[in-house]
Protein backbone atom coordinates (compact mmCIF):
# COMPACT_ATOMS: atom_id res chain seq x y z
CA UNK A 1 0.00 0.00 0.00
CA UNK A 2 1.30 3.45 -0.87
CA UNK A 3 1.93 5.11 2.39
CA UNK A 4 0.45 8.95 2.79
CA UNK A 5 3.35 12.27 3.12
CA UNK A 6 2.72 15.69 4.09
CA UNK A 7 3.16 17.23 0.95
CA UNK A 8 5.44 20.52 0.25
CA UNK A 9 2.19 22.52 -0.25
CA UNK A 10 1.20 21.31 3.18
CA UNK A 11 4.45 21.94 4.73
CA UNK A 12 4.88 25.46 3.43
CA UNK A 13 1.02 26.28 4.69
CA UNK A 14 1.76 24.77 8.49
CA UNK A 15 4.83 26.94 8.08
CA UNK A 16 2.65 29.98 7.46
CA UNK A 17 0.53 28.95 9.99
CA UNK A 18 3.47 28.77 12.47
CA UNK A 19 4.51 32.13 11.78
CA UNK A 20 1.12 34.30 11.53
CA UNK A 21 -1.65 32.70 13.88
CA UNK A 22 -4.64 35.19 12.29
CA UNK A 23 -4.91 32.20 9.72
CA UNK A 24 -4.85 29.45 12.30
CA UNK A 25 -6.81 29.93 14.92
CA UNK A 26 -7.97 27.55 17.40
CA UNK A 27 -11.31 27.90 15.32
CA UNK A 28 -10.83 26.98 11.81
CA UNK A 29 -14.17 28.07 10.50
CA UNK A 30 -13.15 30.71 8.63
CA UNK A 31 -10.20 28.22 6.67
CA UNK A 32 -13.20 25.98 6.24
CA UNK A 33 -15.49 28.75 4.43
CA UNK A 34 -12.50 29.73 2.69
CA UNK A 35 -12.08 26.04 1.31
CA UNK A 36 -15.66 25.53 0.20
CA UNK A 37 -15.93 29.11 -1.64
CA UNK A 38 -12.48 27.87 -3.29
CA UNK A 39 -14.51 24.34 -4.34
CA UNK A 40 -17.50 26.71 -5.53
CA UNK A 41 -15.12 28.40 -7.52
CA UNK A 42 -15.33 28.52 -11.75
CA UNK A 43 -11.86 28.48 -11.66
CA UNK A 44 -11.07 24.74 -12.26
CA UNK A 45 -6.99 25.62 -11.07
CA UNK A 46 -8.44 27.27 -7.73
CA UNK A 47 -10.50 23.84 -7.42
CA UNK A 48 -7.54 22.05 -7.77
CA UNK A 49 -5.37 23.92 -5.39
CA UNK A 50 -8.03 23.82 -2.61
CA UNK A 51 -8.49 20.35 -3.24
CA UNK A 52 -4.51 19.82 -2.99
CA UNK A 53 -4.51 22.22 0.14
CA UNK A 54 -7.48 20.06 2.19
CA UNK A 55 -5.80 16.73 1.66
CA UNK A 56 -3.07 18.15 3.89
CA UNK A 57 -5.00 20.24 6.26
CA UNK A 58 -6.24 17.93 8.97
CA UNK A 59 -9.49 19.73 9.52
CA UNK A 60 -12.13 18.61 10.95
CA UNK A 61 -15.04 19.86 9.13
CA UNK A 62 -18.50 17.70 8.16
CA UNK A 63 -19.49 20.44 6.01
CA UNK A 64 -15.96 21.00 4.42
CA UNK A 65 -15.82 17.56 2.90
CA UNK A 66 -19.44 17.29 1.98
CA UNK A 67 -18.54 19.67 -0.18
CA UNK A 68 -15.67 18.04 -1.18
CA UNK A 69 -17.64 14.49 -1.53
CA UNK A 70 -20.10 16.83 -3.96
CA UNK A 71 -18.02 17.88 -6.57
CA UNK A 72 -16.22 14.58 -6.35
CA UNK A 73 -19.93 12.59 -7.57
CA UNK A 74 -20.34 15.43 -10.38
CA UNK A 75 -17.58 12.93 -11.97
CA UNK A 76 -19.28 9.58 -11.67
CA UNK A 77 -20.41 9.15 -15.25
CA UNK A 78 -18.56 12.03 -16.93
CA UNK A 79 -16.98 11.21 -20.19
CA UNK A 80 -14.78 12.57 -22.52
CA UNK A 81 -12.74 14.50 -19.14
CA UNK A 82 -9.98 16.87 -20.32
CA UNK A 83 -6.62 16.23 -18.58
CA UNK A 84 -7.41 19.38 -16.01
CA UNK A 85 -10.80 17.78 -15.06
CA UNK A 86 -9.01 14.64 -14.72
CA UNK A 87 -6.28 16.27 -12.35
CA UNK A 88 -9.22 17.49 -10.43
CA UNK A 89 -11.30 14.65 -9.70
CA UNK A 90 -7.84 12.56 -8.66
CA UNK A 91 -7.17 15.44 -6.27
CA UNK A 92 -11.02 15.33 -5.11
CA UNK A 93 -10.34 11.36 -4.08
CA UNK A 94 -7.35 11.93 -2.25
CA UNK A 95 -8.85 15.40 -0.31
CA UNK A 96 -12.30 13.26 0.68
CA UNK A 97 -9.92 10.41 2.39
CA UNK A 98 -7.91 13.01 3.88
CA UNK A 99 -11.02 13.67 6.52
CA UNK A 100 -10.41 10.11 7.80
CA UNK A 101 -14.28 9.47 7.95
CA UNK A 102 -15.54 6.55 7.51
CA UNK A 103 -18.95 7.67 5.94
CA UNK A 104 -17.15 8.52 2.55
CA UNK A 105 -15.51 5.08 2.19
CA UNK A 106 -18.65 4.16 -0.14
CA UNK A 107 -18.48 7.49 -2.17
CA UNK A 108 -14.75 6.24 -3.21
CA UNK A 109 -15.59 2.46 -4.41
CA UNK A 110 -18.41 4.43 -6.44
CA UNK A 111 -15.56 6.06 -8.05
CA UNK A 112 -13.43 3.26 -8.29
CA UNK A 113 -16.49 1.08 -9.77
CA UNK A 114 -17.84 3.65 -12.37
CA UNK A 115 -15.37 5.54 -13.52
CA UNK A 116 -14.17 5.10 -16.35
CA UNK A 117 -10.55 6.90 -16.22
CA UNK A 118 -7.59 4.74 -14.78
CA UNK A 119 -5.75 7.42 -13.26
CA UNK A 120 -9.11 8.62 -11.31
CA UNK A 121 -9.90 4.88 -10.31
CA UNK A 122 -5.74 4.57 -8.95
CA UNK A 123 -6.34 7.84 -6.79
CA UNK A 124 -9.25 6.85 -5.55
CA UNK A 125 -7.81 3.10 -4.57
CA UNK A 126 -4.95 4.48 -2.90
CA UNK A 127 -7.18 6.73 -0.89
CA UNK A 128 -9.19 4.21 0.05
CA UNK A 129 -6.75 2.36 1.38
CA UNK A 130 -5.25 5.31 3.03
CA UNK A 131 -8.10 6.09 5.07
CA UNK A 132 -7.13 4.16 8.18
CA UNK A 133 -3.69 6.28 8.63
CA UNK A 134 -5.36 9.59 7.20
CA UNK A 135 -7.95 8.65 10.27
CA UNK A 136 -4.72 7.69 12.77
CA UNK A 137 -2.89 11.40 11.25
CA UNK A 138 -5.87 13.51 11.96
CA UNK A 139 -6.87 11.81 15.76
CA UNK A 140 -2.90 12.59 16.22
CA UNK A 141 -2.56 16.32 14.70
CA UNK A 142 -5.95 17.69 16.89
CA UNK A 143 -6.14 15.38 20.05
CA UNK A 144 -5.95 18.19 23.10
CA UNK A 145 -4.78 15.62 25.87
CA UNK A 146 -1.40 17.44 26.29
CA UNK A 147 -2.98 20.84 25.25
CA UNK A 148 -0.57 23.91 26.61
CA UNK A 149 -2.07 26.60 27.12
CA UNK A 150 0.96 29.10 26.70
CA UNK A 151 1.39 27.55 23.16
CA UNK A 152 -0.92 28.45 20.00
CA UNK A 153 -3.21 25.99 18.64
CA UNK A 154 -1.03 25.49 15.60
CA UNK A 155 1.94 24.90 18.09
CA UNK A 156 -0.40 22.32 20.12
CA UNK A 157 -1.05 20.69 16.77
CA UNK A 158 2.90 20.43 16.04
CA UNK A 159 3.46 19.48 19.48
CA UNK A 160 1.33 16.84 18.91
CA UNK A 161 3.45 15.74 15.94
CA UNK A 162 6.56 15.89 17.33
CA UNK A 163 5.04 13.32 20.22
CA UNK A 164 3.73 11.03 17.72
CA UNK A 165 4.99 7.49 18.16
CA UNK A 166 4.32 7.61 14.17
CA UNK A 167 7.46 8.10 12.51
CA UNK A 168 6.39 9.84 9.69
CA UNK A 169 3.87 12.69 11.73
CA UNK A 170 7.07 13.18 13.92
CA UNK A 171 9.15 13.57 10.56
CA UNK A 172 6.81 16.09 9.38
CA UNK A 173 6.23 17.69 12.37
CA UNK A 174 10.42 17.96 12.80
CA UNK A 175 10.24 19.47 9.20
CA UNK A 176 7.97 22.08 9.62
CA UNK A 177 9.99 23.33 12.82
CA UNK A 178 12.85 22.91 10.79
CA UNK A 179 11.33 25.48 7.73
CA UNK A 180 9.67 28.15 10.01
CA UNK A 181 11.29 31.24 11.02
CA UNK A 182 9.76 31.25 14.51
CA UNK A 183 9.26 28.58 17.22
CA UNK A 184 8.77 28.86 21.11
CA UNK A 185 11.18 27.12 23.34
CA UNK A 186 8.53 25.07 24.11
CA UNK A 187 8.91 23.19 21.38
CA UNK A 188 12.73 22.55 21.17
CA UNK A 189 12.10 21.44 24.58
CA UNK A 190 9.78 18.85 23.22
CA UNK A 191 12.13 18.25 20.55
CA UNK A 192 14.99 17.56 22.80
CA UNK A 193 12.91 15.05 24.75
CA UNK A 194 11.94 13.12 21.98
CA UNK A 195 15.28 12.79 20.62
CA UNK A 196 16.73 11.56 23.91
CA UNK A 197 14.16 8.93 24.37
CA UNK A 198 14.47 7.37 21.04
CA UNK A 199 17.27 7.89 19.00
CA UNK A 200 19.02 5.02 20.07
CA UNK A 201 15.82 2.66 19.00
CA UNK A 202 15.51 1.09 15.70
CA UNK A 203 18.84 2.25 14.81
CA UNK A 204 18.35 0.93 11.27
CA UNK A 205 14.98 1.48 10.45
CA UNK A 206 15.26 3.38 7.61
CA UNK A 207 12.12 5.80 8.45
CA UNK A 208 13.69 5.95 11.75
CA UNK A 209 16.98 7.25 10.93
CA UNK A 210 15.45 9.71 8.94
CA UNK A 211 12.87 11.32 11.29
CA UNK A 212 15.88 11.19 13.84
CA UNK A 213 17.63 12.83 11.59
CA UNK A 214 14.81 15.76 10.46
CA UNK A 215 14.80 16.21 14.72
CA UNK A 216 18.32 16.80 15.42
CA UNK A 217 17.88 19.31 12.48
CA UNK A 218 14.89 20.77 13.83
CA UNK A 219 16.55 21.83 16.98
CA UNK A 220 19.61 22.74 15.66
CA UNK A 221 17.37 25.50 14.08
CA UNK A 222 16.42 26.88 17.41
CA UNK A 223 20.06 28.80 17.59
CA UNK A 224 20.21 27.76 21.37
CA UNK A 225 23.73 26.60 22.18
CA UNK A 226 21.92 24.80 25.42
CA UNK A 227 21.19 22.03 22.80
CA UNK A 228 25.05 21.49 21.88
CA UNK A 229 25.02 18.88 24.68
CA UNK A 230 22.02 17.21 23.17
CA UNK A 231 23.50 16.86 19.89
CA UNK A 232 27.34 15.98 21.19
CA UNK A 233 25.72 12.81 22.80
CA UNK A 234 23.86 11.54 20.03
CA UNK A 235 26.87 11.88 17.74
CA UNK A 236 29.04 10.55 20.36
CA UNK A 237 26.53 7.18 21.63
CA UNK A 238 24.47 6.57 18.43
CA UNK A 239 24.80 3.36 17.01
CA UNK A 240 24.23 4.36 13.37
CA UNK A 241 26.53 6.46 11.36
CA UNK A 242 24.11 8.30 9.30
CA UNK A 243 22.76 9.97 12.45
CA UNK A 244 26.15 10.21 14.35
CA UNK A 245 26.50 12.56 11.49
CA UNK A 246 23.17 14.41 11.43
CA UNK A 247 23.70 14.92 14.66
CA UNK A 248 27.70 16.33 14.47
CA UNK A 249 26.75 18.77 11.57
CA UNK A 250 23.58 20.12 13.76
CA UNK A 251 26.19 20.67 16.77
CA UNK A 252 28.37 22.40 14.29
CA UNK A 253 25.07 24.38 13.42
CA UNK A 254 24.27 25.49 16.81
CA UNK A 255 26.63 28.70 18.45
CA UNK A 256 29.37 28.33 20.93
CA UNK A 257 28.26 29.85 24.19
CA UNK A 258 30.05 31.88 25.81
Amino acid sequence: MKKIRFSMALLVILVLCFTTNSFCSDNRESEVQDYIGKLHSNNIIVRITAAKLISNSAIASSSLYDAVEKNLLKYLHATNLSKMHIDEASWLCKALASSGDYRYQSTLQKVIDSIDNNKIKRYAKQSLENLDEYSERNKIVNSTALYDEALSPEENRIANMIRADNVNIKRDGAKIVFRSSKSSPEIFNIIEVELLANYAKNSLEHDHVDTISWLCKALASSGDPQYRATLRKISRTSSNWKIQNFAKESLNALPVSE
